[in-house]
């Protein structure tokens, strides 16, 4: 799974994407949507994390590997101490929801598909979800992302 947010400063809004693919890369489902009253852009990211994870616990998915761009965000749920910052509510909801996963890993890797789709969630006023078709405004980047990782 792929996620990634966006964060506009001047209305406190955070766009979230999030793509899970199988373990042949081949395409699974999307989501997207946005939150209100976030207020920089590590929390955005946190954010987009615990809601990536609620999502792909919620469909029963048992094995997860995890990529976002943020390290900050990787490093503190790799880190096993309790987390004092900011973000430390949300960064233990994601521990307890990666917990909850049969096989979970977590890294840092940045994805262009993710990253379109938090900036579109950005301008959404609900979560959009595509489970058996591929959205028509990330279909060019998945096939471009299947030709680059062969």
């Amino acid at each position: 799974m792929n996620v990634d947010g966006s964060w506009n400063a001047e209305i406190k809004v955070a766009g979230f994407g999030a793509v899970i693919r199988g373990s042949d890369m081949v395409f699974v489902t999307v989501h997207c949507g946005s939150f209100e009253d976030v207020f920089s852009p590590l929390q955005s990211e946190a954010m987009v994390v615990r809601a990536g994870l609620l999502w792909a616990v919620d469909r029963g998915f048992s094995s997860l590997l995890v990529e976002t761009d943020s390290l900050q965000i990787v490093e503190a749920l790799m880190d096993p101490c309790l987390n004092l910052s900011t973000i430390e509510q949300i960064v233990e909801d994601c521990k307890e929801l990666l917990a909850t996963v049969t096989e979970a890993t977590i890294s840092h890797q940045a994805n262009a598909t993710a990253h379109h789709l938090a900036r579109t969630g950005l301008s959404l006023s609900h979560c959009c979800e595509w489970l058996d078709s591929l959205p028509s405004i990330i279909v060019d980047l998945l096939v471009e992302e299947s030709h680059s990782s062969v």
